[in-house]
């Protein structure tokens, strides 16, 4: 009787986190039934001064995009991606102890992308506007070092131990190569 009422209040947990699960996801970036990538909510499209698909709106100021087969959450105004200056939440990681070959950036859905220009040498030279995001393939990787990277300073950290990341490579596509011309405007996908 005791492993009957536990097997049923866990099925009970489960049913319901299925339950309320499934709307939240239904209007997220993530992936379709077939197991793709599909972009965000139908709020409206961004469209450039040519009338060229620039992304679909994900929320006010972010629109999800393609990059290199991956969707990712970028944040846009009406006068074009802006390029961060002092940059908080970028952290390259390495599965080495001194930062040293290939730098990783962490997975979020949907994948987060910034658009930076930095003098300082970091990870991806971004002489030009840059757009950095995590690439494919997705693994969980232990990390052992990480360079925090805020707009000034390029310092290695060591990780802490048993650090398990799921991370990409770093990816960076230089913005001019997208071809949009601001003014950026929304259209109603209806």
């Amino acid at each position: 009787m005791k492993h009957r009422i536990s097997y049923a209040i866990i099925r009970g947990i489960v049913s319901l986190g299925c339950f309320f699960a499934t709307p939240l996801m239904a209007g997220s970036p993530g992936l379709d039934a077939d197991g793709k990538d599909k972009p965000g909510p139908d709020q409206g499209v961004v469209v450039d001064a040519n009338g060229k698909f620039v992304g679909a709106l994900l929320s006010q100021n972010v629109v999800t995009l393609k990059l290199n087969g991956i969707w990712v959450a970028l944040g846009v105004t009406a006068s074009g991606f802006p390029v961060a200056g002092t940059i908080t939440s970028v952290h390259f990681y390495y599965p080495t102890s001194d930062c040293s070959g290939p730098s990783y950036i962490n997975i979020d859905l949907p994948r987060t992308a910034l658009t930076v220009q930095s003098p300082q040498p970091i990870p991806v030279p971004t002489p030009v506007p840059t757009i950095l995001f995590a690439g494919n393939p997705v693994q969980n990787l232990h990390i052992l070092s990480y360079v925090p990277y805020n707009g000034n300073n390029v310092v290695c950290t060591a990780a802490s131990p048993n650090t398990y990341i799921l991370v990409g490579p770093t990816q960076g596509i230089p913005l001019s190569s997208l071809g949009l011309t601001p003014p950026f405007t929304v259209k109603s996908r209806l």
